[in-house]
């Protein structure tokens, strides 16, 4: 499994609404059920590193399951 470059500065734009406020990060794993979505997790995390993105997907997803991802660029 790759997860692009662990630990690097992502840009999280600026909404007014986050102008001078730090954003929280949050991990979304979605079940697809044929068209239809299934059952969801998140959670909040403190970095988008691979340790902490391995250990969200080893406790919500099982094993043999296709992942598919939407990753923030990196700058």
């Amino acid at each position: 499994m790759t997860l692009g470059s662990a630990g690097s500065k992502r840009d999280f734009g600026g909404s007014r609404q986050l102008k001078d406020r730090r954003a929280a990060l949050v991990l979304v794993a979605v079940e697809k059920r044929g068209r239809a979505s299934g059952r969801v997790r998140m959670s909040v995390i403190p970095d988008f590193k691979a340790a902490t993105i391995r250990s969200f997907l080893t406790q919500n997803v099982a094993s043999g399951s296709t992942i598919s991802t939407t990753l923030i660029d990196s700058q």
